[in-house]
Order: structure tokens, then C-alpha cells, then sequence
């Protein structure tokens, strides 16, 4: 189905490849001229197993995006861009973004639900949820998500257009994620799900000649700073009734040896169940964000050493005021939710509405801006280890979260670019 305008139509493309909880690939026709604007449609799950659908949401951090194991930008067999633990960096990221946005936008496009108010009835709250969020248990009751590709991948942001006659065989290859603590708010119950059938992509061709063959012409590459990560499980002692255990590491990251980087961030995520349940009386309600969201570890302190020499001064950052202000500094307005990047908010329902009590200590990203060469990058994260007696109770089944091994995320911007020689390109790090 196509949509014309002067010197330009918008299509709408069908997959070629569509297989349910495991990928669905697009192409684009050779020999044509797109813009890099390129979004997907239709993308979503409808759920089966649970005997109450209408509670289900997809998941509170990431909306649609939860869906998404790893994105790829492929032309001829060489990936061009790629983001791989998607549904993680897009988690980040729908974080990463202005009260106002988060609230009046992303919550319907994408079908998530990041962004605090305050209401006449509780202290705080995250106000409802559109109709839309809803996951039913058909396509035609479900949230279909909007999503447009150039947040998760830098090169169609950095360019303006897409030469076909460049890139002959060019496709945008989805693969879904299958963790539904990644997808989903609701686990438990018998809950499973499917993926939304015949999702499309909606692109721009321009059809004006004239101005195909002069972009094309004009069309020399791009630089662009690609999404990269390093996955490190940390070491870990668990603690006892009345004893905390301080467990200290320093991990060398190898994933970005010899490549440049703009700036970095880090999380530490669990996918221990009982650490992401919203308490005892909720078995199998994720708290926000689910696995995506990092935790805020008791008295987690940061430090990055970068090619032999600390990048900040001291012994790094520790109090959440400061974790949060280098966050804000190095990539800008966020959306934190009540109590999420600190600990020990403890409230009641009179006081704090459910939502925003169990996702305290649920906001624990640390970013620093680093712009060098990496020879040796280098992470140290000290933090506590505590096990709460209580947590059989409803209220402070949440604290499991800080008696469970963490895994570090730690997301760079690495410096790429594509340079035109002749009829063909080369892409590598710059």
C-alpha cells in the first residue's frame, strides 16, 4: 500500500520473514531512494494462558520495545548497524527521556509507562494507563506499538537518505525477545504469549528522479556513533540474617579494546524472579521495569579507569545525588521514578501508591562521558549485600533485590563510519 505526495510516496512494507518468538525480516527494494525515517507498525504480543487477561501490560520501562531481543541493519551479508540486547538499551533510553515526553508520547506509542505525577488522592502516583497499554488475548485487542528504527540504530539517524543502488540488499532483521520478565508485567498464573502477526515497516521513496540521482550522486557515507556492550557477571557473596556482606570488583571490559568511545553507561540487573517480584501477596507482578531495569544496590560505589588513569576523581561516585547528577550531565533529562534511585523508601498504600513503592531501588544507571581511545577499559563497583528478615511480608519482599548476584551491563558509543569508494563501501571504526 503506497501514499503519495509531491516527489514522494510512503509504503507500507510486509516482512519476508515472520516467525513467532523467534525473528521477522524486511527488504528494501534495490535501485530506489528512502528516507532513513523508517517505522515499524503493527509490533506488539497478545497474550494466551492467564485467566485475567485485561490486567496485563507489556512491560513498564521498555513498552513494545521489551519485545525486541537484538535489531540488525544488513546489506549483502555486512551488518551496517546492529543493537543487540535491544530491549535493555531501549529501557535505558525510554528512562533517558523528559517527563512530558514520556508521559503524553512514549506511553502510547510505544505502550510504556515511565513519568510521575502527583494526583489529589496520593502523595505520588504514576496516574493510569491508556486503554491502549492493554495486552489482550487477540491481535485486535492488544497494544500495537509504534517504534521507529532510528532509536535503535545510529546510522539511519546520521543519514538523511538510503540509496538502494548503494546498498542492494538491504533488510532490517527483528529478533524477538522470549524472557517475559522482559516483555511482560504479569508471569505468573500460566501466562504465556505470542507475537503479533504481520508487523510492517512504513517507509519514504522519493520518487522525484531529478533529486534521486542528485542525493544519490551527493551520497559519500556517514559517521555515526554505534550502541556496543559488554555483558560481565560479577562476583558475589550472599548475605545472612544480620550480616551484610560489601563485595568489591573490578572488571576489565574487552569489548571496546582499540575502539573509540564518546561516552558509557552501566546497570546491574538481575533476572532472579523473586528479586523482580512486586512482593509476596503479587507472585509473578514485576516491579518496574521488570529485568530491564537495573538495581540500585546498597551503597554501590563507581569508578571508571580508562587506559590506566581514573576518569573520575576520588574514589568515584556513591550517593545518589551524584550517580543521578553524572547521569543527567553525561546524556541528559530523565524520568526517575519515585524512590527509584534511592533505598530505603518504605510506604504504605495511604501514603504511596503501589506502583511507586515497589519500584524503589530501581533506577541504578551510572554513566560517565569518556571520549578516548580505549587500550584498557576498566569498571569498579563496590557495593552490599544485605538479607532482610522480613521479606516474607507484602512490603519488604522488594529487599530480596539486594541479596542476588548482579550482571553488569556496560553500554559505549563507539565511533564507526561508511565511507562511498566507487560503486561500493567499507565500514569499520574510526
Amino acid at each position: 500500500m503506497a501514499y503519495y505526495t509531491s516527489g514522494m510516496k510512503s509504503t507500507l512494507i510486509d516482512p519476508v520473514i515472520d516467525v513467532d518468538k523467534n525473528r521477522v525480516e524486511f527488504r528494501l527494494s534495490p535501485n530506489a531512494l528512502f528516507s532513513s525515517d523508517i517505522k515499524l507498525l503493527n509490533f506488539g504480543v497478545y497474550q494466551t494462558g492467564d485467566p485475567a487477561p485485561a490486567t496485563q501490560h507489556l512491560n513498564t520501562l521498555a513498552g513494545s520495545w521489551g519485545c525486541v531481543k537484538n535489531v540488525y541493519l544488513m546489506d549483502n551479508g555486512t551488518t551496517l548497524d546492529q543493537l543487540l540486547d535491544a530491549n535493555v538499551y531501549m529501557g535505558f533510553k525510554k528512562y533517558n527521556t523528559g517527563m512530558n515526553k514520556a508521559r503524553n508520547i512514549d506511553r502510547y506509542t510505544t505502550g510504556n509507562l515511565v513519568g510521575s505525577v502527583v494526583s489529589e488522592t496520593q502523595m505520588v502516583g504514576v496516574g493510569g494507563r491508556p486503554f491502549s497499554q492493554t495486552v489482550g488475548t487477540t491481535a485486535g485487542t492488544s497494544q500495537q506499538s509504534f517504534l521507529s528504527l532510528r532509536d535503535a540504530l545510529p546510522i539511519l539517524r546520521n543519514m538523511s537518505y538510503v540509496p538502494t543502488s548503494l546498498f542492494t540488499d538491504l533488510k532490517i532483521v527483528i529478533e524477538y525477545e522470549t524472557d517475559l520478565k522482559k516483555v511482560v508485567e504479569l508471569i505468573g498464573n500460566g501466562v504465556a504469549f505470542n507475537n503479533l502477526a504481520n508487523p510492517l515497516i512504513r517507509v519514504d521513496e522519493i520518487t522525484n528522479q531529478e533529486a534521486v540521482q542528485q542525493l544519490t550522486r551527493e551520497f559519500r557515507g556517514v559517521a555515526f556513533n554505534c550502541y556496543e556492550r559488554d555483558i560481565t557477571a560479577l562476583p558475589h557473596t550472599t548475605a545472612t540474617v544480620g550480616v551484610s556482606k560489601i563485595n568489591t570488583s573490578s572488571s576489565l571490559i574487552k569489548g571496546f579494546d582499540n575502539k573509540y568511545i564518546n561516552r558509557l553507561w552501566c546497570g546491574l540487573y538481575t533476572n532472579a524472579t523473586v528479586s523482580l517480584e512486586l512482593g509476596a501477596e503479587d507472585s509473578g507482578v514485576m516491579s518496574w521495569g521488570g529485568s530491564l531495569a537495573p538495581i540500585k544496590a546498597i551503597d554501590a560505589n563507581w569508578q571508571v579507569v580508562v587506559n590506566g588513569a581514573n576518569v573520575l576523581v576520588g574514589n568515584g561516585v556513591q550517593k545518589s545525588n551524584e550517580v543521578l547528577g553524572l547521569l543527567v550531565d553525561t546524556y541528559g533529562e530523565c524520568s526517575p521514578p519515585i524512590g527509584g534511585t534511592g533505598i530505603g523508601m518504605v510506604a504504605d498504600n495511604d501514603m504511596v501508591s503501589r506502583d511507586n513503592m515497589y519500584s524503589m531501588a530501581k533506577a541504578g544507571w551510572f554513566a560517565v562521558p569518556v571520549q578516548q581511545y580505549i587500550s584498557q577499559l576498566q569498571i569498579n563497583v563496590n557495593y552490599t549485600s544485605s538479607f532482610n528478615e522480613d521479606a516474607g511480608t507484602d512490603k519488604f519482599r522488594t529487599l530480596d533485590k539486594f541479596n542476588t548476584p548482579y550482571t553488569l551491563f556496560t553500554w559505549a558509543e563507539c565511533k564507526k563510519s561508511l565511507a562511498v569508494q566507487g560503486n561500493s563501501y567499507v565500514i569499520g571504526y574510526s
